[in-house]
């Protein structure tokens, strides 16, 4: 429990840091003078409090390795190591709970932060569609559980608010309840100028990488949330698309 405490203390403190960033990085996207790619999150309060808790679930998962809630120590622990910037050792992680805990109910979001590895460090856009996929289906038949789920949930939601107001974080709990992959794309990465699908197309990477996640994500079907990050700075005709 002390190792949950630290964790989630670190990662509110992390969503406020990124939170911050995302506000800067916006404003020097959309300032022709400044260069958005150079610049870098400073995460470095929320990484204290992440060290201490990636201390104590390998103390865990080390010394009770039949503990019941190896595969949550197991899950956090690669969370923890990912939001303090640790990809390698993150992946590895998520792997080992994918492979070890079979019947674990982190296996669906486990999935998907290896294809998020595969797909922004790795480059590796194969592994990380099969992740995907994977994630996707273990996610559709965990949701899919009891007599009264519903099978129509195909449609569109507009959410309107300041910026800070927990959006994404209510779209990302809503998609877990429904049980499916919750797919974040950066509008002003993709910028007013884009409006086709097509990667090729795209007038720089960070355009690039987030139309080829748009693309993942349509091929997923229904199994998929695809949330659009400020969607005003999206062009229209790209929208509907």
């Amino acid at each position: 429990r002390l190792a949950d405490l630290y964790f989630e203390e670190g990662r509110d403190i992390y969503l406020t840091e990124m939170l911050a960033f995302e506000k800067e990085y916006d404003a020097c996207f959309n300032t022709p003078s400044c260069n958005a790619e150079t610049m870098e999150a400073d995460n470095t309060q929320s990484r204290k409090w992440q060290d201490r808790s990636i201390k104590l679930y390998r103390q865990i998962l080390a010394s009770y390795p039949q503990y019941a809630r190896a595969d949550e120590a197991t899950f956090y622990l690669a969370s923890a190591l990912q939001d303090t910037g640790q990809p390698q050792p993150a992946v590895k992680e998520f792997t080992r709970l994918v492979k070890s805990y079979p019947d674990s109910r982190y296996r669906p979001d486990s999935y998907i932060m290896i294809g998020e590895y595969y797909f922004e460090v790795a480059r590796d856009a194969n592994k990380a569609k099969l992740a995907y996929e994977r994630g996707a289906h273990l996610a559709k038949q965990m949701g899919s559980a009891g007599e009264g789920k519903r099978t129509d949930r195909m449609g569109l939601l507009l959410l309107i608010s300041p910026p800070g107001y927990g959006k994404t974080t209510l779209m990302e709990y809503v998609a877990n309840r429904l049980g499916i992959v919750f797919m974040k794309i950066n509008g002003p990465a993709i910028g007013h100028g884009v409006t086709s699908l097509d990667p090729a197309e795209a007038p720089n990477a960070a355009a690039r990488e987030e139309i080829e996640r748009l693309n993942l994500a349509l091929e997923m079907g229904d199994n998929v949330m695809l949330y659009l990050d400020d969607i005003q700075h999206t062009n229209p005709e790209l929208l509907q698309k």
